[in-house]
């Protein structure tokens, strides 16, 4: 199925693109091009976990075998040179982002002021997080590989939290001196927050919403509010995104004219086969056996998805 991401491939390098990341994999041969003379990495910070051996020289660094045990943090413009150390080239994947994206994440980790402009990796190498990478080849696995279908809003929350814990775990292997614990906000605060998202979600179900777009709209960074959702709700944004979505569903069905692909639509699915995925994913039932339900039947099923919408109230 085509995803809504944008999709592109060129000279052995794909990419598939949300708002704020950008996912790309390079499969380079022994004999392709690209090895020899320098290279430049392009206008955006880079987290990159290479799968196979490959020797990389950055402009002013030292050599450096990166490795699956190696996780490379890659500032913008960067010159480098490259030497294959294994016999079936190179395979790496790699999450690019612009510096705001990049210091919604920090900011999780350590002391970052707005105008700060010390170096923000902390080191350009340093020992990749098994988490972060095995989610990395999941995600180019579903979407570079078998091409599924996957929202902007979910493809951001998944890139975030890889890019989230690499660099997490880059930062606690080096003990950076600057990293420190941020002042929480209370609980009655955060939830006022999550409340305020999810009420916007529902006010505009039909909408493609983004990860950016969203945490705007609450005036929070993205790494923030995503965090938040899992803490206060047990969901993700996108989870949250399509149950609501199934409730508006619901509530048109009996009333519903025309097909179900067309309200599959109305409601903010791409299309009939997304709407009956979700339908089956969270529901364990199709549209069609919903619709044909009685009233009673429907309302259990809205009430239900509604009772997961709710934030535990402060205390």
């Amino acid at each position: 199925m085509k995803t809504p991401l944008n999709q592109s491939e060129s000279d052995r390098i794909r990419y598939v693109s949300g708002q704020l990341f950008t996912l790309g994999s390079e499969d380079r041969g022994l004999t392709d091009r690209g090895w020899d003379g320098q290279q430049r990495t392009g206008d955006r910070h880079v987290v990159a976990f290479s799968l196979r051996p490959v020797e990389v020289h950055f402009e002013g660094e030292s050599p450096v075998i990166l490795a699956p045990t190696t996780i490379a943090l890659v500032h913008p413009n960067c010159a480098y040179t490259r030497q294959a150390r294994s016999d079936r080239g190179q395979r790496t994947l790699f999450l690019s982002m612009d510096e705001r994206t990049l210091r919604s994440v920090l900011a999780r980790h350590m002391s970052i002021e707005p105008d700060d402009q010390h170096d923000l990796f902390p080191m350009r190498f340093g020992p990749s997080d098994v988490r972060s990478q095995a989610m990395a080849m999941q995600l180019d696995r579903l979407l570079l590989r078998d091409r599924i279908e996957m929202q902007p809003m979910e493809f951001d929350e998944l890139a975030m939290g890889i890019v989230d814990q690499a660099i997490g775990a880059v930062i606690r292997h080096k003990g950076d001196a600057r990293v420190c614990e941020l002042p929480e906000h209370t609980k009655r605060q955060q939830r006022g927050w999550v409340d305020e998202a999810i009420a916007r979600l529902c006010h505009d179900s039909g909408r493609q919403w983004t990860l950016n777009e969203l945490a705007d709209s609450v005036d929070l960074s993205p790494a923030y509010l995503s965090r938040l959702f899992r803490k206060h709700t047990g969901h993700t944004l996108s989870q949250t995104l399509t149950i609501v979505r199934l409730i508006r569903v619901i509530e048109r069905l009996p009333d519903m004219r025309g097909s179900l692909t067309r309200l599959a639509v109305e409601c903010g699915f791409s299309s009939h086969a997304h709407m009956s995925t979700a339908f089956q994913s969270v529901l364990q039932l199709s549209p069609s056996t919903l619709a044909r339900s009685d009233r009673a039947s429907r309302s259990e099923v809205r009430r239900a998805l509604n009772s997961r919408l709710r934030v535990a109230p402060a205390s």
